[in-house]
């Protein structure tokens, strides 16, 4: 049973973000997105889109000028091993078919 608190522990240590943000930090980020937004507005769209798959987002344009954006956050699985799989590792394994 110990053994399992001291893993359960280490996990828990594993998943950590680190300290929760101020709302202060919070405000002074997305402050700090609007220069990402302009940013993302002049890019290549090659570029644009690699960032929008590293973020997990995709929009899909619709003949009627609709445009809808989905985000997915980031999914992190913890397998009995220890074995971690992010959506970007699962992505590299499908496409390279490994398991």
């Amino acid at each position: 049973m110990q053994r399992r608190r001291r893993l359960e522990q280490q996990l828990g240590a594993a998943n950590s973000t680190g300290p929760k943000l101020t709302t202060a930090d919070v405000k002074t980020l997305v402050a700090s997105l609007k220069d990402i937004v302009a940013t993302l507005a002049d890019a290549d769209p090659a570029d644009k889109a690699a960032v929008y798959r590293e973020l997990g987002i995709s929009l899909t344009y619709n003949n009627d000028g609709r445009v809808v954006v989905e985000a997915r956050p980031r999914v992190v699985e913890v397998r009995v091993g220890g074995r971690i799989a992010t959506n970007a590792t699962q992505q590299r394994c499908a496409a390279h078919r490994c398991q």
